[in-house]
């Protein structure tokens, strides 16, 4: 473990499900890098336990807290909360560090006077973490080395959830911002939205939204080649261009990383931090849920010790994909009323 002074000093502030099953282990698991110093949330009979339970100061009164001492707040509060919160921060911001959870904004109306606030900080870090899934990673470094050729279309079958699914897309576009979208309903449970994008790239979310289930997978289809998370596809969807398929890797039925496999390629991507986080005591060990915690282990990384793709993502990305997920999901023609995001002339 690094020295006490070189470990970054954190406060939680939210102890929800997100609070419980994301943010304590996985700072648990980078106990070498960060130093939570205190946990916070509105009300102390629920969240006294929870800081008990991970032996880390119960802090019922964000006044008492000496901000000189942290370097880092993490923000997971409803979102009707964001404002009074980040108002309460205010102070201080001018030498914090902001880790905000998604989505950031539930409306426009919520999303105008955070934006403000967010100016403040010394910087701000969007918690939006599935698109470092390893699935989507490993399909966007495919994609970088130039596998399958120019990107043109991903799909996402059953995993691609309003603002999430929209920062996946976009991660495969630089976070361009849309330029058109469309949206067909599907009966009473279901609706496909489409996205479209300057340079041709096209993202579709197909619903519903499943992965709790392990159904459904993504299809990034290039000028050369796929990449799919279907055995079955590679009959169905190759035509003569390269199929590259993206499995789990698993030991005894334990997931332990996930691999690209084509022609003459092979490219592997190792989870170290599930065994650890498998042995500690919370409440939602699911794998799914495992997988998101290594996604988000890298959003955290991002703030002080590692460049990644979360670095481009800002909180001008994050307020977009709320907003504009939302609106074209309820087939709204205006999908960026605040104009957070200009297409390229």
């Amino acid at each position: 473990m690094a020295d006490a002074s070189e470990r970054k000093r954190v406060l939680v502030i939210g102890a929800g499900r997100r609070g419980q099953n994301a943010y304590m282990p996985s700072f648990r698991c980078l106990d070498d890098l960060f130093e939570v110093k205190g946990l916070h949330s509105r009300t102390p009979a629920k969240f006294v336990p929870i800081a008990e339970k991970w032996k880390i100061p119960a802090i019922t009164d964000l006044r008492a807290v000496d901000f000189s001492a942290i370097d880092l707040v993490v923000v997971t509060v409803p979102t009707n909360q964001n404002a009074a919160v980040l108002e309460s921060l205010r102070p201080h911001a001018g030498r914090l560090h902001l880790l905000l959870d998604t989505p950031i904004a539930g409306s426009q109306q919520e999303a105008q006077p955070i934006l403000p606030l967010l100016k403040l900080f010394a910087s701000v870090t969007i918690a939006e973490d599935h698109m470092n899934f390893p699935f989507h990673a490993l399909a966007r470094k495919a994609a970088a080395e130039g596998l399958i050729g120019k990107p043109r279309s991903l799909s996402l079958y059953n995993i691609g959830y309003m603002y999430h699914g929209l920062s996946i897309l976009r991660s495969f576009t630089g976070f361009a911002p849309i330029t058109a979208h469309w949206r067909k309903v599907l009966g009473g449970h279901a609706r496909i939205v489409g996205y479209e994008f300057a340079d041709g790239f096209t993202g579709t979310l197909i619903g519903p939204y499943r992965r709790q289930d392990k159904v459904g997978g993504l299809v990034l289809e290039g000028s050369e080649g796929i990449i799919s998370e279907s055995p079955t596809d590679a009959a169905f969807l190759g035509h003569g261009r390269k199929m590259y398929l993206l499995q789990p890797l698993r030991t005894n039925g334990v997931l332990f990383g996930y691999q690209l496999k084509g022609p003459n390629r092979e490219i592997k991507l190792d989870l170290p931090n599930l065994a650890t986080m498998r042995a500690l005591d919370f409440p939602d060990r699911s794998e799914i849920n495992l997988i998101q915690n290594c996604a988000l282990m890298e959003v955290i990384l991002s703030v002080f010790h590692r460049n990644n793709i979360n670095n481009s993502y800002g909180y001008e990305n994050g307020l977009y994909d709320s907003l504009a997920s939302q609106r074209a999901d309820a087939g709204d023609s205006q999908v960026n009323p605040m104009g957070l995001l200009k297409p390229e002339a």
